[in-house]
């Protein structure tokens, strides 16, 4: 639930804005437009979006999932000194690029590098290190919102 609406995942959420700020908001709420929701082509107002509004948005949906779930949230108290991969899809930015199996291989191809965790405020996507063929922001978003439930002592 985020903004008085369900979904069925983070990724759906974002979609549905970014649908909603490409076509407007009664497109993206029909049934059936949001059965078959996809990324629309990105152009560079939509780009601009996502650099502005839309990552603060998925970081509040991130924030949400994750506070209110306790699961997820014994998860992230769990797993905390690890990097979060998403390979759930191929999308350029907001995955690693890539199925598991592939970005398992590129990972074992690579020197042993230690990167840092942008803050939100020094996040800039359009230099975010590649992960095979994405740039994983879904991770990153993940691992920035991991790193303020901990400050804000949720674990």
């Amino acid at each position: 639930m985020f903004n008085g609406r369900y979904f069925k995942s983070t990724e759906e959420a974002f979609l549905y804005y970014i649908v909603a700020e490409k076509h407007g908001k009664e497109f993206a709420k029909t049934e059936y437009n949001l059965e078959r929701l996809v990324l629309p082509n990105m152009d560079e107002k939509l780009y601009t979006w996502i650099k502005t509004t839309g990552l603060i948005m998925l970081k509040n949906i991130i924030k949400q999932k994750f506070s209110t779930k306790s699961g997820l949230l014994d998860i992230m108290k769990r797993e905390n000194h690890l990097a979060i991969l998403n390979c759930t899809d191929t999308h350029p930015l907001f995955t690693c690029g890539g199925k598991i199996q592939d970005v398992k291989r590129w990972i074992s191809k690579q020197p042993l590098t230690v990167y840092e965790i942008p803050t939100m405020k020094d996040l800039d996507i359009e230099k975010l290190n590649k992960t095979l063929r994405g740039q994983n922001l879904l991770g990153i978003l993940t691992m920035i919102v991991r790193a303020k439930l901990s400050i804000e002592r949720k674990f």
